[in-house]
């Protein structure tokens, strides 16, 4: 997959959070209820080992949905100076079920500024 067949989806999504910053997984997250065949097409570009976990630990790969999602925002923001990156300690965060893999304890977080 491109970044560009991901990016209007992406940022859509941050626009509607309305400053607050979000995970690469949260955004997947929202991408997986609300266009549910971009995110079949995401999934079979970066399968997991496990079917039942797409992203996040326990999925034998590096290189996950959620790292496309996060790689494609750090990318975009030579483009768009509103999209921000910051990074969050997340030693003991859930999103929904999953928990971060391959991270060590810290995640990039995004937001749209204004």
């Amino acid at each position: 997959m491109k970044f560009k067949e991901i990016i209007n989806e992406v940022v859509e999504i941050l626009a509607r959070c309305e400053g607050n910053f979000i995970t690469a997984y949260q955004i997947c997250q929202k991408i997986e209820r609300a266009h549910p065949d971009l995110w079949q097409r995401i999934t079979i570009a970066y399968p997991s080992t496990d079917p039942n976990r797409a992203m996040g630990e326990g999925t034998g790969n590096y290189y996950s949905p959620a790292s496309f999602v996060s790689h494609a925002l750090k990318h975009q923001t030579t483009n768009n100076p509103r999209i921000v990156q910051e990074v969050l300690s997340c030693e003991g965060v859930l999103f929904g079920d999953v928990a971060p893999g391959f991270t060590g304890n810290k995640i990039t977080i995004w937001a749209l500024r204004a």
